[in-house]
């Protein structure tokens, strides 16, 4: 059963990981849940930002990740690295929608968002405190 969390619009946001190409194994059965939510926000006017981790040299960008997963780690601007087809960010939203356009973070190259990214910038600049619950 569904349930309902209040909140207050102008304060949330929602924050899509790395759902790219490369995971789709291991995302597929949350796909639909994912695309719901995304949806549902962008009904609301709920902002969505989405992150693509990916390396252009694991020499200079793969830190940990580049040690850890080497030649196996998703090279940026590949077909892995692409936001998953079925989830696809919006450009532009409802005339009326003070929004247009969602948020994609593509310079993302740690397993945290936060690190050496804008994303922590925007939301500030936004009015939000980059707080995550999982």
């Amino acid at each position: 059963m569904a349930t309902s969390i209040p909140y207050e619009p102008k304060t949330v946001a929602l924050l899509v990981i790395d759902m790219q190409e490369s995971l789709r194994k291991e995302v597929v059965d949350i796909i639909p849940n994912v695309k719901s939510i995304v949806k549902t926000c962008h009904e609301k006017d709920i902002p969505v930002f989405w992150t693509q981790h990916g390396h252009r040299n694991l020499k200079f960008d793969g830190g940990a990740v580049g040690r850890w997963w080497g030649d196996g780690s998703i090279k940026w601007g590949s077909e892995e690295w692409k936001i998953l087809r079925e989830l696809q960010p919006i450009i532009s939203r409802s005339s009326t929608s003070i929004d247009v356009l969602d948020f994609v973070i593509k310079n993302k190259t740690r397993y945290d968002a936060f690190y050496r990214t804008e994303l922590g910038s925007i939301l500030t600049s936004l009015g939000w405190s980059p707080y995550l619950g999982g």
